[in-house]
């Protein structure tokens, strides 16, 4: 197995490759305008992505699905799902470019696995109501590890208070008084948020008269690191009666399930701030954190790149790093959600060609330009090209007919549309895993000497719908 470093030093290696870096930096819309040049980087597999897919007998097997699917198959074939009976063998795999197939390897090899690690048994005192399977799952396993990272604590140093950061609808937070016992400090810059977690509360009260251990306060703040650290402070002031004259700070824990973009970051800041400081100090403080972020694209520009100077992360990358090819064909639904997802993009960027190439006429004199924004459409106007076309000439205002004809079609352009969008969402991955060990680095060496451990954890399972899987944990060693 990789040490933490060098699998950051090979990961970064990787996404700064011109070739690669170029799938990043150049957005599927581009490659249908008409002065695009593909980058001669690309030569190794631009050719063969626009070629038709000819019905090709290989070892007795007939494979001729598109080429974004042979891909795909070949990314994920040390784990086909069961449910689909007739894929590509090794031999057909071999249709694809080997050049591209080392390319696919590379990136399957650096990212991170994401397979949810076990710790621990299932909670089984309460049901969790009200909640769909994907938090009710998020929630019970984000319960269970908090209830490991207690245990490991002795009895008179393990933390009675957490506070839930983002705490939305405080499902969890509620979960962790319930369950574990905590003093819950909820906290969500959402009055809706906030307002909705206070009827849940008071709905289970109406219908749970189990004596409750510990207790929840609800804040609504806009979370930074000053203020987080700020409505702790008066919260366990509140809650710890002349807590400033104990000898020993009394112990916080910090959870946040799903910490939107730089959330992430400033919660970690105002941890190593507090564990930076001396006891004698403080009369609180962090023992552990447990966050699983989400949201790249809301991250920062300061915030996107924390230990090297040598790579830069565009928007396209935080995007990017968020797909889940892995997922793809978990069921028969969620792979025809998926075609239609491609068939989204590649029609999307086809239009901006059309656009590009077209004196456009508007319908309506008084449209200003930014009409031409198509926006969201609903999945029936992707049910054939020509009524696609309809659809957005009407949303955008503009007629396209006196210039190209509607039903005209560059299959070959589509091919490497479809090519190009899959073989980018196959790079994503390693993005968030440089987005993962890049943090993971930084806390680390922001806590040198803190007696602090950081480790990455994967908390959820990504088949339940969790894409953003992976905690980062800081606790006392």
């Amino acid at each position: 197995m990789l040490l933490m470093a060098d699998r950051l030093d090979q990961v970064t290696s990787f996404l700064r490759r011109p070739d690669v870096n170029l799938c990043f930096q150049i957005h599927p819309n581009q490659l249908t305008i008409p002065t695009f040049n593909p980058p001669a980087e690309w030569n190794y597999w631009w050719q063969w992505s626009g070629e038709p897919m000819n019905a090709s007998f290989t070892s007795n097997v007939l494979w001729s699905q598109s080429k974004w699917q042979l891909l795909w198959f070949y990314y994920v074939r040390d784990s086909t799902p069961d449910w689909i009976r007739e894929h590509p063998d090794e031999d057909t795999f071999k249709l694809i470019p080997i050049q591209l197939r080392k390319l696919i390897d590379e990136a399957r090899t650096l990212q991170l696995s994401r397979a949810v690690d076990t710790f621990g048994r299932q909670s089984t005192r309460r049901k969790f109501t009200g909640m769909s399977p994907k938090k009710a799952h998020e929630v019970e396993r984000m319960t269970q590890y908090v209830s490991n990272v207690l245990a490991e604590d002795s009895p008179e140093s393990r933390p009675q208070h957490a506070a839930d950061i983002g705490a939305g609808q405080a499902y969890l937070s509620r979960s962790l008084r319930d369950e574990l016992g905590l003093h819950v400090l909820a906290l969500d810059f959402s009055q809706v948020q906030s307002h909705g977690a206070a009827r849940r509360e008071q709905a289970s009260k109406s219908s749970d008269n189990e004596t409750q251990a510990g207790s929840l306060d609800y804040e609504m703040i806009a979370v930074d690191s000053n203020s987080l650290i700020s409505a702790t402070e008066h919260w366990i002031q509140r809650r710890v009666h002349g807590c400033c004259l104990n000898p020993c700070p009394t112990p916080i824990l910090w959870v946040a399930l799903h910490a939107c973009g730089s959330l992430t970051l400033d919660i970690l800041r105002a941890f190593i701030l507090r564990r930076r400081q001396n006891d004698q100090d403080v009369c609180w403080r962090p023992s552990a954190a447990v966050i699983v972020g989400c949201c790249y694209n809301m991250v920062r520009s300061e915030d996107r790149v924390l230990t090297r100077d040598d790579i830069v992360l565009s928007p396209n990358h935080l995007q990017l790093a968020a797909q889940t090819p892995d997922q793809w064909g978990t069921s028969p639904l969620k792979f025809d959600e998926t075609v239609l997802a491609i068939r989204k993009i590649v029609w999307r960027a086809l239009l901006e060609g059309i656009m590009a190439r077209s004196e456009v006429t508007q319908t309506d004199p008084a449209a200003k330009l930014e009409i031409r924004r198509l926006g969201r459409l609903n999945n029936d106007a992707y049910t054939d090209r020509d009524q696609f076309i309809r659809r957005a000439q009407t949303r955008m205002g503009v007629d396209l007919s006196s210039q190209c004809s509607l039903s005209e079609r560059d299959e070959n352009l589509e091919r490497r549309l479809e090519v190009f969008h899959v073989l980018r969402c196959i790079l994503g991955p390693v993005a968030e895993t440089f987005i993962l060990l890049d943090r993971e680095r930084w806390l680390n060496e922001q806590l040198e000497g803190t007696n602090t451990n950081v480790q990455l954890v994967n908390l959820f399972d990504q088949n339940s719908g969790s894409a953003r899987n992976v905690a980062i944990v800081a606790m006392t060693s």
